[in-house]
């Protein structure tokens, strides 16, 4: 997606570094979320793991 966002934005340098430099950040960021992370519990009478689905029902 970055380069395609590089691509969109005429190659520009200033946006590239940008990107990248959100990109970093995202990286460090969730590095160190998963170093110092906990576990979050779960609701009464859940087991296991969790995944909660959503459905999305159209309007016609």
């Amino acid at each position: 997606m970055i380069l395609r966002v590089y691509a969109l934005y005429g190659r520009s340098r200033l946006i590239l570094a940008f990107l990248l430099f959100l990109w970093v950040a995202q990286v460090t960021l969730s590095s160190i979320g998963m170093r110092t992370g906990f576990a979050v519990p779960l609701p009464p009478g859940f087991v296991g793991i969790f995944i909660a689905v959503i459905r999305f029902h159209s309007v016609v």
